[in-house]
């Protein structure tokens, strides 16, 4: 039987792992926002540390006791959330990648100019 600490974890939960999803959304776009990303990256700590202090706060039996259809939108939330951990792991791998091809072809150039000058 669901109690209802249980069902004030699941709440609380869905909650905190929603949030963390509009918040990797957030991150996600703006990559290349270098003015924008330590703000996301801030909320995103926050809340990781708010779900870190929330499984503290709650005995593993509450936790245990949702409903399975609860268990499993938990588990459809972090697997999402995984998911997007990869894509954006991705995503700046390619951002590295065209950075430092755009940083060769500028000291290509720069070295272009400078044989080039008298």
């Amino acid at each position: 039987m669901e109690s209802i600490r249980a069902k004030d974890y699941f709440i609380r939960k869905t909650d905190l792992l929603g949030q963390c999803i509009a918040v990797s959304e957030s991150l996600f776009g703006s990559l290349r926002s270098e003015d924008l990303l330590p703000g996301i990256l801030l909320q995103r700590e926050d809340l990781i540390n708010r779900i870190e202090i929330l499984e503290r706060d709650f005995k593993q039996e509450e936790k245990t006791a949702c409903a399975p259809y609860q268990k499993e939108q938990l588990d459809r939330q972090v697997q999402l959330l995984l998911a997007m951990d990869r894509d954006m792991a991705d995503a700046i791998c390619k951002i590295q990648v065209d950075l430092l091809a755009e940083i060769k072809e500028n000291k290509k150039r720069q070295q272009i100019a400078n044989y080039s000058r008298p």
